[in-house]
C-alpha cells in the first residue's frame, strides 16, 4: 500500500464488508503523525499494540508500506516486504479476514495507491465526494461497474476532493432509480443541464456497466464495456475542462459499490 497523508492513515481489515464488523484496525502515523497502533475490535477487544513512529507519513510524498495478516500475525512493515517491519499484534485467535479498507482521519484528506489489486469500492448511503476519488490523468474515458439500488454519482473535475472548480456531475439512476443526469457543476438535489429518463438502469443485486467518456468538446455517459458505444447521455460545449480525477458517491437512501 501507498499513501500520501500528512497524518492518521488507517487501514482495516475486516470479515464482512461492514467496516464495523469484527476487525484489525491499523494506524500510521497517529497523533499528529508520532505514533502507530495496530488493535483488534470484536465483543471483546483487545489492548492495542502502540508504538513511537516520528515523521513516518509525508504530506506531499508517496510512502509504500506492506500490510501482512499470515497466520495470526497482523503486521505492518515499510517497503514491499516483511524485511523492515516496525509494528505486529499477535493473536492466537485470528479473524478470517475477507476486506480491506482505507481512510484518512481528521480534516485533512489522503491519497492511497494499492497496486496490483482488483479493488471494489463502497460508498455509503450519505451524499458527498469525499469517500474515494481516481486519477484519470492522461485518458478519455473511465469504465465502472455500479451495484447500487439508485442514486450513483460521479464528480469530475481537475483535483480530488475539490468539487467546487470546474466539476461536473453525473448522476446514473437518480430520483428512485429513474433518471440519470449531467451538470456543469455539483449539487444535491437540482435537476441537471442534460436529463434523461433512465427507469430501472441500476439494480440493488447486480453490478451493471457503465462507461464515461470526454473529448474537448463532449462529455458522454453510456452502456456497457465499450467506450463510445451505445451512449445513452451526452453533453456538448464550448470547452471542456481537463478531467484528470473523478470522485464517487452515493446518497438519498442507497449506498453503492463500484
Amino acid at each position: 500500500i501507498r499513501v500520501k497523508a500528512c497524518s492518521n492513515a488507517k487501514i482495516i481489515l475486516t470479515t464482512t464488508k461492514n467496516s464495523s464488523s469484527d476487525r484489525y484496525e491499523l494506524t500510521i502515523g497517529e497523533d499528529g503523525n508520532t505514533r502507530s497502533s495496530i488493535i483488534r475490535i470484536t465483543s471483546s477487544t483487545t489492548k492495542p499494540v502502540v508504538i513511537d513512529t516520528p515523521e513516518l507519513l509525508s504530506c506531499n510524498q508517496m510512502k509504500e508500506f506492506y500490510i501482512s495478516w499470515e497466520d495470526g500475525l497482523i503486521a505492518i512493515s515499510m517497503g514491499h516486504n516483511l524485511d523492515y517491519l516496525f509494528i505486529s499484534l499477535n493473536d492466537p485467535e485470528p479473524l478470517d479476514i475477507k476486506y480491506l479498507s482505507v481512510r484518512t482521519i481528521g480534516s485533512l484528506p489522503g491519497e492511497w495507491q494499492i497496486p496490483h489489486v482488483h479493488a471494489m469500492l463502497h460508498t455509503p448511503d450519505q451524499w458527498g465526494f469525499n469517500y474515494a476519488w481516481t486519477s484519470t490523468l492522461g485518458l478519455n474515458h473511465l469504465v465502472v461497474g455500479i451495484r447500487a439500488c439508485s442514486g450513483s454519482q460521479l464528480a469530475l473535475g481537475l483535483l480530488p476532493l475539490t468539487t467546487t472548480v470546474s466539476t461536473y456531475q453525473i448522476i446514473i439512476g437518480g430520483w428512485g432509480n429513474t433518471k440519470s443526469v449531467i451538470r456543469t457543476s455539483v449539487a444535491a438535489e437540482e435537476d441537471g443541464v442534460v436529463s434523461v429518463q433512465t427507469p430501472d438502469i441500476l439494480a440493488c443485486d447486480e453490478i451493471k456497466m457503465f462507461w464515461i467518456g470526454w473529448s474537448s468538446t463532449k462529455l458522454s455517459v453510456g452502456y456497457g464495456k465499450v467506450p463510445f458505444k451505445a451512449e445513452f447521455m451526452g453533453l456538448a460545449v464550448d470547452h471542456l475542462d481537463h478531467i484528470t480525477n473523478v470522485g464517487f458517491s452515493t446518497g438519498f437512501g442507497s449506498s453503492g459499490d463500484w
